[in-house]
């Protein structure tokens, strides 16, 4: 599908989603992928992103298709913090398995915080997350199975 402004904006260095469906959505997702080429590699991005409520998240993910996939992102919890987290989807919407990772643990984000990087570095046949909040101090999440 052809990038469009309805999707967003890129120019500058800069690339702005608008925000659409959710990764489960088959039909109007905000999502820019490439396909994996290699066995072993690290991917990197940097974002700003103010989440209105716990429904609005704006991240990096590891994706395979609609029903298969996980990621690490910005979002709000209950007490109106942003905040990052980890989830993983597999089986898909009707049969499948949603499970956030961290919940109540889910790392807060310092009041002032422009920007959060985040990276997932792929091992083959296992992969991890990681943030940062200056891009350059990293800190490691769980490892995960493909």
């Amino acid at each position: 599908m052809p990038f469009s402004k309805e999707m967003g904006e890129v120019g500058n260095g800069v690339l702005k989603l608008i925000g659409r469906g959710s990764l489960a959505n088959t039909h109007d997702l905000s999502l820019i992928a490439r396909r994996w080429q290699a066995f072993y590699f690290d991917a990197e991005t940097k974002v700003k992103f103010t989440p209105f409520s716990y429904q609005s998240m704006a991240g990096l993910t590891n994706y395979y298709n609609h029903s298969h996939w996980s990621w690490i992102f910005i979002t709000k919890n209950d007490q109106g913090q942003q905040v990052i987290e980890v989830a993983e989807n597999k089986g898909g919407l009707r049969n499948g398995q949603y499970t956030s990772y961290l919940k109540d643990k889910a790392i807060v984000i310092p009041d002032g915080t422009e920007y959060v990087w985040f990276k997932t570095k792929v091992r083959k046949e296992t992969y991890r997350y990681e943030y940062s909040f200056d891009g350059k101090q990293w800190h490691t999440m769980a490892h995960y199975s493909g």
